[in-house]
């Protein structure tokens, strides 16, 4: 597969994911007075969760959260299309799935004041798919910077 069908692909995958994600938020909020779906039990359930924080239930919202989060989406669209410049895939990938992850989370600040969480795993919080979305795409990122480094040392 060469270089643009792979961006497509990733790109497909970015859109399905954010539209999944999107679906299940449609299902689970009007659920917000009923029990969960058990999927594993006790260890693993889908109910829904208002989360007035960041990903996984970090504490921060109100004004710190958009002066904090609004140069950082910025910052993170900027890198997207420098990297779409010098057609590095893996960023390009990590990028978008982050990007596709924090726009479903958005959308529901606007929508509701609080993003709506629906992943309920025993001994964790509460969290979503555009919140693993952003999880994996951080961690691609971290390791596409790492081995850009190690290529350029020659490692």
């Amino acid at each position: 597969m060469n270089g643009g069908a792979k961006l497509v692909v990733v790109n497909l995958v970015a859109l399905g994911l954010f539209v999944i994600d999107r679906s299940l938020k449609m299902i689970f909020f009007p659920l917000s007075n009923e029990g969960g779906i058990v999927v594993l039990g006790s260890w693993w359930q889908l109910k829904f969760a208002s989360n007035f924080g960041i990903a996984f239930g970090w504490p921060l919202s109100g004004l710190w959260f958009w002066i904090i989060y609004l140069p950082l989406i910025w910052g993170l669209i900027w890198w997207l299309v420098k990297s779409y410049q010098s057609k590095s895939g893996l960023e390009i990938g990590a990028l978008t799935i982050i990007l596709a992850g924090a726009g479903s989370n958005i959308l529901d600040r606007f929508k509701y004041g609080f993003v709506v969480d629906y992943i309920d795993i025993k001994y964790f919080t509460v969290f979503n798919l555009a919140d693993a979305m952003i999880f994996i795409g951080v961690a691609i990122l971290l390791i596409s910077i790492y081995l850009r480094k190690e290529e350029d040392h020659g490692v």
